[in-house]
C-alpha cells in the first residue's frame, strides 16, 4: 500500500459466512468490518439470527457461495472480501489487507485472489523457488487452490465463473478450484501477502464420503482435471493421520531424518488413497502417473510443515 493511503473502500462488498457454533463471532466480525466497507453476513441457521442477515436455514458451503456470487454481482461492487466466522485477522488489519490487494492490483498486475497468510489450513503455502516474489513477503503461489478463509476477489472472476452446480456437490468441496481454474484462464494472480496473518482454527466437519463424491462430481462437470482429487486425497489423509504434525514436532526438535522419514510414510500413505481413487476414475494408471502424484504429495507434506520442497537436510 502507498503511504499515506487511507482510500475509502466503497467499492467493496465484504461477505462474512457463518454457520452454528459461530454467529456471535460473525457479529462481532460485521460490526468490525462495517466500520471501513459495506458488509452482508451469509447465515446457515434454522432457527434464524439477527433479520439484516442473509439467511439460508441449513445449507452448507455451495449454497453459501452461490449466495454469496449472488449478492456480490447484484451489489455493482469492484472487490468481493470473503471472510470465513471462524477466522480473525490479526492487529484487525482487514481494511488494511483489502488497500494493499487493491493497490497491488493498480501496481503490479490483476489479481485473481489476494490472501494472507494462514496460521492454519490444510494447504499451507511456504516460500518456493519458482514463486515470483514482488515485495518482501508478497508472493505469486503456484498452487492448485487457496483456501478461502479470508479472500480479496474482483468481479471479473465472478463474473467469469460458472454458477456452482448444488444438487450434485451440496458440501462444495472443489469450488476453490472452479475458481482458481477461472482466474488462471482469465490470467488472473493469485497472490499471498504474508504480512498479514489469518488465523483459523484446526477443524475439518464434513462427512467425507459425500464430500468426495461432490468433488468426484466436479471434478467431472467442470473439467478440473486430476489435481484436485491429488490435492484432497493426498494432504487431508496425511492430515487426519498426524503424520505432518509428527514430523513438525521431529524437525522442531532437531531430528531431520526422523522427520523425514515420517512425511515419506505419510506420503505414501496419502499416494495409495490417491491411487484407489483415481482407478475408480480413469482405471489403470501408469507407473510414471503414481510416482508423480507421491512425489506431489510428499512435496506438498514439506510445504505444510514449512521446509522447502526441494531441501535436503542433514541428520
Amino acid at each position: 500500500m502507498t503511504a499515506g493511503d487511507e482510500r475509502p473502500l466503497d467499492d467493496v462488498l465484504c461477505v462474512i459466512i457463518t454457520w452454528p457454533g459461530w454467529f456471535d463471532q460473525a457479529k462481532v466480525l460485521d460490526d468490525k468490518l462495517s466500520a471501513d466497507m459495506s458488509t452482508v453476513v451469509v447465515s446457515s441457521s434454522e432457527q434464524g439470527t439477527y433479520p439484516e442477515w442473509h439467511e439460508l436455514g441449513d445449507a452448507y458451503f455451495t449454497e453459501q457461495m452461490i449466495a454469496v456470487g449472488r449478492l456480490f454481482l447484484d451489489s455493482g461492487k469492484a472487490w468481493l472480501f470473503v471472510v470465513m466466522a471462524d477466522t480473525v485477522m490479526e492487529g484487525d488489519r482487514y481494511a488494511e489487507f483489502v488497500r494493499t490487494g487493491i493497490d497491488f492490483n493498480e501496481r503490479e498486475r490483476p489479481v485473481g485472489f489476494y490472501i494472507p497468510k494462514q496460521d492454519y489450513s490444510p494447504w499451507q503455502f511456504e516460500p518456493h523457488e519458482s514463486e515470483r516474489e514482488y515485495a518482501p513477503g508478497v508472493h505469486e503461489i503456484p498452487v492448485a487452490s487457496p483456501d478461502i478463509l479470508q479472500t480479496l476477489m474482483p468481479r471479473q472472476l465472478w463474473f467469469e465463473c460458472p454458477e456452482f452446480d448444488f444438487p450434485s456437490n451440496p458440501l462444495g468441496w472443489g469450488i476453490d478450484h472452479v475458481l482458481v481454474k477461472t482466474s488462471r484462464a482469465a490470467g488472473l494472480a493469485m497472490v499471498q501477502d504474508r504480512n498479514f496473518q489469518c488465523v483459523h482454527p484446526k477443524s475439518h466437519g464434513y462427512a467425507r464420503p459425500e464430500a468426495k463424491a461432490g468433488l468426484k462430481a466436479y471434478v467431472e462437470r467442470y473439467d478440473l482435471g486430476d489435481l484436485p482429487i491429488f490435492h484432497y486425497e493426498g494432504e487431508h489423509v496425511v492430515l487426519e493421520s498426524g503424520h505432518a504434525e509428527v514430523g513438525r514436532r521431529l524437525w522442531e526438535e532437531g531430528r531431520p531424518q526422523r522427520a523425514m522419514r515420517t512425511l515419506r510414510e505419510g506420503a505414501d500413505k496419502g499416494c495409495r488413497n490417491c491411487v484407489r481413487l483415481i482407478h475408480k476414475l480413469a482405471p489403470g494408471p501408469g507407473r510414471r502417473r503414481i510416482k508423480r502424484v507421491r512425489s506431489g504429495i510428499r512435496h506438498g507434506l514439506k510445504r505444510l510443515v514449512g521446509l522447502p520442497p526441494r531441501t535436503r537436510q542433514g541428520s
